[in-house]
C-alpha cells in the first residue's frame, strides 16, 4: 500500500475527546480530524466514556485531554489503561478566542480542548508515576503541617493582644521555645480566656508532633530509595535536607529536563519578559513558576553566599551596585544550575576555594 494512502487512513482513523472534569459530572466533546461529533454531559465516571466509544469508534485511535487541577492523575491513568492517549493539559497553554473567554461554560471548555487535540500542537504536562505521586503528597502534607502551625501561631499571638495580655521581651521573637510554651500555659487568666488558649495550645502540640513524625517518614523513605541523590544534593553549599528532599519530591526524574532552561523555566527563575518592536521590558520574575521550589532556592541562596567561597565573591560583586534580592535571585539560579549538573551527571558538588566566579 501506498505510504501515503496508509497516513491517511491513519489521520482520518483518529479520534479527539476533549474533557470538562467535575466532582458529579463531565462535559464531554467528541470530534474527529474534519468535524465535531457529538457534545454532552456524562457522570464521572471513565467506565461510560469508554463504554460509548466502544460503541460507536469502536476502531478509531483515541487520544483523550482534560485541564490539569485538584482530579490529579488518576483519571489519565485509567483511560490510558483502556488503551486510550491521555494528556493533562496546563489550562493556561490551551489557547482561545475573546469569545470562548467572554462566554466560558463547561460545554466550551471541552470544545476547545477536543479542538486543539485535534491540531496536534498542545502538549500535555509531566505525569509522575504513583509512586512518585506518593512521594509528593506525603512532603507537600508535612508542608501543610508546617503552613497549618504558622496559623496557630499567629493565632495565638492575635488572642494575646486582644486580651490585653503583655508578652514578655525574652519571648519577642519568632522561636516558640519549650520556654515560652510553659510561660503560655502558666498565665494567670481564668474562665474562658484560660479554655481558649489551652484549645490553642492543644491544637499547637497536636500540629508539632503530626510535623515531627511527618518529617521521620520522609526521611526514613528518602534513605530507603534516594540515597544517593540525596547524598549529591546536599554535597552544594546552602541545599540542605529540606530542599533535598522537596528536589526530589517535586521534580522526581531530573533527566527529563533536556536542557538547563527548560528545568529554569519550571521552577520559575527567569524573567519576565515584554518585547514589541524597538520596546523591552523586563518585569521581574515570570508568573509562571513552580512557587515552592522557587522559594525553597531563593531561602537557600541566602545560605550559600554565607558558605561557598565562589558565590560569596559573586554577591560582594554586585552588594551595592544592585538591589540585593536580584543579586540572590542570581544566586538561586546559578544554585539549580549546580544540582542540575549534579543529578545528571551523579557527582557530588566540589568547592573551588581558588578560582570565584567573574
Amino acid at each position: 500500500m501506498d505510504s501515503n494512502l496508509t497516513t491517511m487512513n491513519e489521520t482520518n482513523n483518529c479520534l479527539f475527546v476533549g474533557i470538562d472534569v467535575h466532582k458529579k459530572q463531565w462535559s464531554v466533546c467528541i470530534r474527529t480530524t474534519e468535524f465535531e461529533h457529538r457534545t454532552f454531559s456524562q457522570p464521572a465516571q471513565p467506565e461510560v466514556l469508554r463504554g460509548y466509544l466502544q460503541k460507536n469508534f469502536p476502531t478509531y485511535n483515541v487520544t483523550c485531554g482534560y485541564e490539569a487541577g485538584s482530579f490529579g492523575y488518576w483519571i489519565s491513568e485509567k483511560l490510558q489503561s483502556f488503551g486510550y492517549k491521555c494528556l493533562v493539559l496546563n489550562p493556561a497553554d490551551i489557547p482561545g478566542s475573546d469569545k470562548e473567554s467572554k462566554q466560558k461554560t463547561d460545554h466550551n471548555d471541552c470544545r476547545k480542548i477536543a479542538r486543539e487535540l485535534s491540531k496536534g500542537e498542545i502538549q500535555s504536562i509531566y505525569q509522575p508515576d504513583l509512586t512518585q505521586q506518593s512521594f509528593r503528597n506525603l512532603f507537600r502534607q508535612r508542608n501543610s503541617l508546617c503552613e497549618l502551625q504558622r496559623q496557630i501561631k499567629c493565632q495565638i499571638r492575635s488572642f494575646l493582644s486582644f486580651t490585653g495580655i503583655e508578652v514578655g521581651q525574652q519571648f519577642e521573637n519568632n522561636v516558640w521555645s519549650f520556654r515560652f510554651k510553659q510561660w503560655l500555659k502558666e498565665l494567670p487568666i481564668d474562665g474562658n480566656n484560660r479554655l481558649t488558649l489551652n484549645s490553642m495550645l492543644r491544637r499547637l502540640n497536636f500540629l508539632y508532633d503530626e510535623f515531627i513524625l511527618i518529617e521521620k517518614q520522609l526521611r526514613q523513605y528518602v534513605r530507603t530509595n534516594h540515597r544517593e541523590e540525596y547524598k549529591l544534593l546536599n554535597s552544594i553549599p546552602g541545599i540542605g535536607p529540606i530542599v533535598s528532599v522537596a528536589v526530589l519530591s517535586e521534580l522526581g526524574d531530573i533527566s527529563r529536563f533536556k536542557r538547563i532552561d527548560n528545568l529554569c523555566s519550571y521552577v520559575g527563575l527567569i524573567p519576565n519578559i515584554y518585547q514589541s518592536g524597538d520596546t523591552t521590558r523586563i518585569n521581574g520574575l515570570t508568573n509562571r513558576c513552580h512557587s515552592l521550589l522557587r522559594s525553597y532556592f531563593i531561602e537557600s541562596a541566602w545560605t550559600a553566599v554565607r558558605k561557598d567561597p565562589e558565590l560569596i565573591s559573586y554577591y560582594k560583586k554586585f552588594v551595592g551596585k544592585k538591589v540585593a534580592g536580584k543579586i540572590i535571585v542570581k544566586v538561586a539560579r546559578k544554585l539549580l544550575v549546580r544540582m542540575y549538573y549534579c543529578m545528571k551527571y551523579k557527582r557530588e558538588y566540589k568547592i573551588n576555594m581558588n578560582n570565584p566566579v567573574k
